[in-house]
């Protein structure tokens, strides 16, 4: 009985280098595009909401605004529609740096409107702004 041998074949090795050469190249992708600058933000303050601490405050330095539902601006007795409200803040701003707003948002306000009016007082020059029931 003659048995033949086939010669045993040698294993292969998956080879992991294109792995990771495309690993690297994908990491270093994504770090390089990564924007690497800060959000801009506004800083919100919560302190005040009661109207007995808003009245106690100088009233030279604060300006009380209300949101409507109808998506109009309430500002010293005047209603302002966006354009008209960014324009009056931007005045207002202009001549008091450091005046502080107080938003005041209806109860049937989305929070999106309230992000939205906030944007609008940003882009208008207002960086003190305050959030009140």
């Amino acid at each position: 009985m003659d048995l033949e041998f086939r010669p045993r074949r040698k294993q292969r090795r998956m080879n992991l280098t294109p792995l990771v050469d495309v690993s690297f190249t994908l990491v270093l992708f994504f770090m390089i595009t990564t924007t690497f600058g800060g959000k801009e933000a506004i800083e919100l303050g919560f302190g005040v909401s009661a109207p007995q601490e808003i009245a106690k405050m100088d009233e030279s330095k604060i300006l009380a605004v209300t949101l409507r539902d109808d998506k109009r601006f309430l500002m010293n007795g005047s209603l302002y529609e966006g354009k008209q409200f960014s324009e009056k803040i931007s005045r207002i701003l202009h001549s008091d740096p450091k005046k502080m707003l107080i938003l005041r948002a209806d109860k049937d306000v989305s929070a999106q409107g309230v992000v939205a009016a906030m944007d609008l007082i940003r882009m208008a020059g207002g960086s003190n702004v305050t959030l009140a029931e």
